[in-house]
């Protein structure tokens, strides 16, 4: 709607370049980090926020303790941890985490097995196509005045996926008898439910883990903060 909404958002550095480069795009969500199983997963967070804004990053469900400090801008912080469980997670700002994440510092963090074709170990989580969606949302007061503003009224204006909102948002092309895996993370701070007309949906894992029994259904609920592959 030709609206302009400012954003703080991750970017792919690479190692030769500086981040003021205009390579360097931030964008939401952030890069998706597509890592195997049993691999040490390293991450250097530049943080390039205005003012004093300090910045860290949390790994919900992978074996590192949240950071809730981060460090100032112009500063650098490392995050180590190896990825020892295959699944769908999420990556997130710690530090004022309500506004950041608000303002676009997220994004989705997924750990394949070492069977190819697989959302996990066991062979009925088999897929031939697949799609990552990160669902968010945007209060456009939120985002231009965030230090000042009261996130009791946080009334979001904009509903997005992989940060594009309908009509701008992507196909998931498949072909007839494919069996497609969808990730959806959900890193707004609504909760959403997802849903495609006319089928129905297997939920066989929920924050990075397996389930036992696999339930069908229309609509999948999906709270704040939780990812879910179907």
């Amino acid at each position: 709607d030709a609206v302009v909404v400012p954003i703080w958002g991750y970017a792919l550095k690479p190692a030769a370049v500086d981040c003021t480069d205009p390579s360097v795009v931030a964008g939401i969500p952030g890069p998706t980090l597509d890592v195997r199983v049993g691999y040490q997963v390293t991450v250097n967070l530049h943080n390039e926020l205005p003012g004093t804004e300090a910045a860290s990053l949390n790994f919900p469900g992978q074996p590192l303790a949240p950071d809730l400090v981060g460090v100032a801008p112009g500063s650098v912080a490392t995050y180590s941890f190896f990825a020892d469980a295959p699944g769908t997670s999420i990556y997130e700002s710690g530090t004022d985490s309500t506004v950041q994440t608000a303002m676009g510092l997220y994004g989705a963090l997924i750990v394949r097995p070492t069977v190819f074709g697989r959302a996990y170990t066991f062979g009925d989580t088999a897929f031939d196509s697949e799609a990552t969606l990160v669902l968010s949302e945007i209060d456009p007061l939120a985002n231009a005045a965030p230090g000042a503003f009261n996130f009791l009224d946080y009334d979001p204006k904009y509903f997005l996926i992989n940060g594009k909102a309908y009509p701008q948002t992507d196909e998931i092309p498949a072909a007839p008898g494919q069996r497609l895996l969808l990730r959806y993370v959900n890193a707004g701070i609504r909760n959403h439910g997802m849903q495609s007309l006319g089928l129905r949906q297997r939920t066989i894992g929920i924050d990075g883990h397996p389930l036992a029994f696999h339930g069908d259904a229309v609509s999948i609920a999906m709270p704040a903060g939780q990812t879910a592959d179907v």
